[in-house]
């Protein structure tokens, strides 16, 4: 299953909610263009730890994984529960 579509969505929302109404594509900087700040990155863990199973205890933390949406579906291919 590719995660991307539901975390494009999960973005997609996080942007609108502070009025950012533009589309985002998966090679798009999000950390390094401002449109997600340190508060969004923690909001994006606890949907990840949530929906995907992700623990984040398992390895050192690096807020750069979350500049892309490709970046943060890797994150779940790396570290996503067994289902």
């Amino acid at each position: 299953m590719d995660p991307r579509p539901e975390i494009r969505a999960f973005i997609g929302e996080l942007l609108e909610q502070k009025g950012e109404r533009r589309s985002v594509g998966d090679d798009d900087s999000l950390v390094t263009a401002g449109l997600l700040d340190s508060l969004d990155i923690v909001t994006t863990v606890a949907f990840l730890e949530e929906r995907f199973g992700v623990d984040f205890a398992s390895r050192p933390f690096d807020a750069d994984e979350f500049d892309t949406i490709a970046s943060i579906a890797a994150i779940v291919a790396d570290r996503a529960a067994p289902r």
